[in-house]
């Protein structure tokens, strides 16, 4: 029996207590291995070249380097090494965090606030940042810029949606900042957004967005009426899910069901987006952990929709992206920047659309 790899990672934390703790957990893991504990960012990066980890736990805010710039320096040595950032989410920690992953971190987790024993911590960090660690680890490396596609049509250059659905996890962030900051200033699409975030992060994202992008970008509220050239943001710990009010779509949100993986859930979404527009709904699924938008995106698909998902090439994670197309759900597989253009084209396809239907 051959036994996996395992994977090198380096806690980057001032704090020896969370060090420790960071360490210890992952020694227990069978599929990590510390191969050094930095104080803090000046630390870690006097030690990459000779340790060669292939994941970083970093905390955000540190003495002498802090986490953003940690990420710069380390990225400039090695362009291949995860970042997991892990911080406690105070409101200038959040701030903080999402920083963060705009500079390139991969993923973050909040550091454990209220456990009542040393185990309970230690069984937070075995359940929620050892499987992180372990993903971003097992992620392929990929040096090369060229772009693999395979497209179920033919074509997406007649694509003429109602409505946009994106769903993304881990590494999301910074791809959705990416893939926002190219939508052309004139875009006529309704865009609905699920990430994977808890409450406290999901208002900053939004306004984060907002700034980066020549379009209107918030929080998701109950009621919220879909208009076109608007992008919304799900709310942590909330589903969001789409009803008609006569001639009107409104935004709705909710914490059923409750047996859902995340929420908010891309497959809640996207099952709720093929239910209300069927045939007139594009769909997106980018980089992220496990298989969240999988059954929503089979609907979509059975309902006449068009399911699009982010190359592997382009992912921090391709788990989500990846478990469509191997269902062979997805009409295409692009980059971030084909991505930006295939919905570039489709507002375009839409606005031509609605003129003629004005003049008729």
């Amino acid at each position: 029996m051959v036994t996996a790899r395992r994977i090198r990672v380096m806690p980057v934390d001032d704090s020896s207590i969370v060090r420790r703790m960071v360490k210890t957990a992952l020694d227990r893991s069978e599929d990590c291995e510390v191969v050094y504990s930095a104080a803090n960012g000046q630390d870690a990066i006097r030690n990459i070249e000779t340790t060669r980890p292939e994941v970083l736990v970093v905390d955000v805010q540190m003495p002498a380097m802090d986490g953003i710039e940690t990420i710069k320096a380390a990225r400039s040595i090695d362009p291949n090494i995860r970042f997991l950032m892990f911080s406690s989410l105070t409101a200038s920690g959040t701030k903080a965090t999402l920083a963060a992953l705009e500079a390139g971190a991969d993923d973050f987790l909040e550091k454990p606030q209220n456990a009542v024993s040393t185990e309970a911590v230690f069984e937070i960090l075995r359940t929620q940042l050892v499987p992180k660690v372990v993903a971003l680890g097992r992620t392929e490396r990929n040096d090369s810029s060229e772009i693999q596609s395979r497209d179920r049509k033919s074509s997406l250059s007649g694509l003429c949606p109602e409505i946009i659905g994106i769903g993304a996890s881990t590494g999301g962030p910074r791809a959705l900042s990416q893939l926002i900051s190219n939508l052309d200033s004139d875009f006529c699409i309704p865009i609905l957004i699920v990430q994977h975030m808890p409450p406290v992060f999901t208002e900053l994202f939004a306004e984060q967005l907002d700034k980066v992008s020549s379009l209107s970008v918030r929080e998701a509220l109950p009621g919220d009426i879909v208009s076109p050239g608007n992008i919304w943001v799900a709310r942590g710990n909330r589903h969001l899910k789409l009803e008609h009010d006569g001639l009107k779509t409104r935004l709705k949100l909710t914490v059923a069901p409750g047996d859902a993986i995340s929420r908010p859930s891309v497959d809640v979404f996207f099952r709720s987006l093929a239910e209300t527009y069927g045939n007139k709904c594009l769909s997106v699924v980018m980089t992220g952990m496990g298989k969240d938008g999988l059954i929503g995106a089979r609907e979509i698909v059975e309902k006449g929709g068009t399911v699009l998902a982010q190359d592997e090439a382009s992912s921090s994670v391709w788990g989500m992206p990846r478990a469509v197309y191997e269902a062979e759900l997805a009409d295409g597989t692009l980059s971030i920047d084909e991505l930006a253009a295939t919905l570039n084209l489709a507002s375009a396809n839409r606005r031509s659309s609605m003129r003629k239907e004005v003049s008729s």
